[in-house]
């Protein structure tokens, strides 16, 4: 959903309705995730707005918005994921040449495939070959434990890692910043992010998944997802804690792009710690805690202890 109800409101009386009508919202969903499967199934093919809207059974211009209100992202933007999100695939498990891959996800020019690829993914795409490859099937807990942040998890206490995306509305579908937490260490894996309001999405990672599980090929049941907007103010803090319901991932849920959770956990064995992005290092505070619920009826049958906890996450500002 985008940041707060006003950029709704904005929008009129009918979009509204959309939040507060439920057979409606049901049907705007279901709508969006047959456009979503159409996308999914003709990643090669160029899908334009009507395209989309024709699948949806509504007009381009209501669907536009419905899309957004439903996934964060325009159609557009959606779609360029879900083809970066097969090159990434595409690149971890075949041998296909960058100018095939780039074929089949839609791009006929392989300059202008790697330009997006490496602004949406922050790699280049051969760059990024090498480093989900030099992975392994290591399970993350193992990793962290090596690396001296957690024991390995129990099969009752299945949380590992939790990644978090700070994301603003002019992004142009790059985050502005991710963030990692085990247990009660975090740090900043890119820059820290400016004062201001974010769309926080948090990934729970189950400790027994690889990196690769979660966040390249996006196994069922590898990780739980929630969402919530955060303030950063000018004296560094967070707006007081923040609660995430944490749920099983959705059709709708945009995928993730970036590979700076996948850099870090590559740096995890030599111990890459330049304490400049140590959250708990650092002399500023920006929040307390971010605090997960977790909703009835999914497999994951324990809160972590402590709940998400990203303790007292210290950052500077650029």
């Amino acid at each position: 959903m985008v940041a707060g109800t006003q950029a709704i409101y904005a929008w009129g009386n009918h979009d509204r309705c959309l939040l507060s009508c439920p057979q409606e919202t049901d049907n705007h969903t279901a709508a969006v995730v047959r456009a979503i499967e159409r996308m999914r199934g003709e990643l090669a093919s160029p899908l334009s707005l009507s395209d989309l809207a024709t699948t949806g059974l509504f007009s381009p211009f209501h669907f536009h918005r419905m899309f957004r209100l439903a996934t964060t992202m325009t159609p557009a933007r959606f779609l360029a994921a879900l083809r970066m999100a097969q090159a990434r695939r595409l690149l971890l498990h075949s041998g296909l040449t960058v100018a095939a891959i780039g074929s089949r996800v839609g791009y006929t020019s392989i300059g202008t495939f790697t330009t997006q690829f490496t602004r949406l993914v922050g790699e280049s795409p051969l760059r990024f070959r090498e480093l989900v490859r030099g992975l392994g099937d290591r399970p993350i807990g193992e990793m962290l434990a090596a690396a001296g942040f957690a024991a390995p998890a129990s099969a009752t206490h299945p949380y590992g890692l939790t990644v978090v995306e700070l994301r603003r509305e002019d992004d142009a579908g790059v985050p502005k910043s991710w963030c990692v937490a085990a247990r009660s260490r975090a740090m900043w894996l890119d820059r820290t992010p400016a004062v201001g309001e974010y769309e926080a999405r948090v990934l729970l990672i189950d400790a027994r998944a690889t990196p690769t599980d979660a966040l390249v090929d996006d196994v069922a049941g590898s990780y739980l997802t929630g969402g919530a907007t955060l303030r950063l103010s000018s004296s560094g803090q967070l707006g007081g804690p923040a609660e995430i319901a944490l749920r099983p991932p959705r059709a709708t849920d945009p995928p993730v792009l970036s590979s700076a959770p996948l850099r870090w956990l590559a740096g995890l064995p030599s111990g890459v710690w330049d304490g400049g992005n140590d959250l708990l290092a650092s002399a500023a505070q920006v929040g307390d805690r971010l605090g997960a619920v977790r909703p009835q009826g999914t497999a994951w049958r324990v809160h972590p202890t402590p709940p998400l906890s990203m303790q007292a996450a210290g950052v500077g500002h650029p």
